[in-house]
């Protein structure tokens, strides 16, 4: 009977220190895993956000697995999850290239979805005497890039309009417009609250006719940043010198659109529809989430 109990005594005790030793080297292994992302952190640029911050965790840009949409069809949802810590975490990114109309899922038409029409694989936007369109994407992030290809509309009053905006309260804007009556610069800009900081636009010329050919242009929000791209070259950045001048709260919505400028015609010119419909067309949109696990994780 006692070599029996000392058995059993003998195996609870090496069944419990078994447990302690696999989550002392689960937790050492996280641990390491964790310091490793950090030293990493520290060894590359700000400029370029190879790794972002979460409380817990540095999570590698590189594990960023982007969903593919092509709208209208079947939405294979992709994401990757990292599970560290009992904390289960998800990023999701989204490239939509245009096979039929936009998914209700991730996007809306906002004001005459008449005036959205996929032709040949690319999205158009049409201006009319009547009212512009705008489309929505409802994937929110709060630190991101968003990149479109897009020919934009020429004609006096017509206004093409790519943007982040934010919601509630602090109703963040992030802006890369251009003018029908302008068609060598794209403008950028900004507002904080939805009151406009600067009061003037910032113009970037490629010294070419921006109409008549597709171009790639992207906002980039950092935490300590904004990047304004065309055709993967920085052409502005905004520095965070503190909150209240800086819209960090922008990345609620991406939208891309044409609306009419004429209530603004020092600025945009008075529409004219005599040669027909303002048009701009874009080839695909990009939405990239800088994994940062803050207000928008999923």
């Amino acid at each position: 009977m006692f070599v029996f109990k000392l058995g059993v005594y003998s195996s609870l005790i090496f069944y419990f220190c078994s447990g302690y030793l696999e989550g002392f080297r689960e937790k050492y292994d996280v641990d390491s895993e964790i310091n490793d992302y950090e030293q990493k952190e520290n060894e590359i640029s700000r400029d370029v956000p190879k790794f972002t911050q979460n409380r817990q965790l540095l999570i590698p840009d590189s594990k960023v697995i982007e969903e593919e949409s092509k709208i209208g069809e079947n939405f294979e949802n992709k994401s990757i999850k990292i599970q560290k810590r009992g904390r289960l975490q998800l990023c999701r990114s989204l490239n939509d290239t245009f096979v039929d109309q936009p998914n209700p899922h991730y996007s809306k038409i906002e004001y005459c979805p008449e005036n959205v029409a996929i032709v040949n694989g690319i999205m158009e936007l049409t201006l009319t005497p009547k009212c512009g369109t705008t489309v929505i994407y409802n994937v929110p992030f709060t630190l991101g890039k968003i990149e479109a290809r897009i020919k934009m509309a020429s004609g006096s009053g017509a206004v093409t309009a790519f943007v982040m905006l934010g919601e509630g309260l602090r109703r963040d804007e992030i802006d890369i417009e251009f003018v029908g009556l302008d068609l060598l610069n794209m403008q950028s800009m900004y507002y904080v609250g939805g009151n406009k900081v600067d009061q003037t636009s910032q113009f970037h010329t490629k010294n070419i006719d921006l109409s008549l050919d597709f171009h790639n242009y992207a906002i980039e929000l950092q935490e300590d940043r904004v990047n304004w791209f065309i055709d993967g070259e920085i052409v502005r950045t905004l520095y965070k010198n503190s909150e209240s001048t800086f819209p960090e709260n922008a990345g609620r919505t991406t939208r891309i659109g044409i609306w009419d400028g004429s209530k603004t015609h020092g600025w945009a010119g008075t529409s004219d529809f005599s040669d027909g419909n303002k048009k701009m067309y874009v080839e695909w949109v990009s939405i990239k989430k800088y994994c940062d696990f803050g207000k928008y994780p999923f």
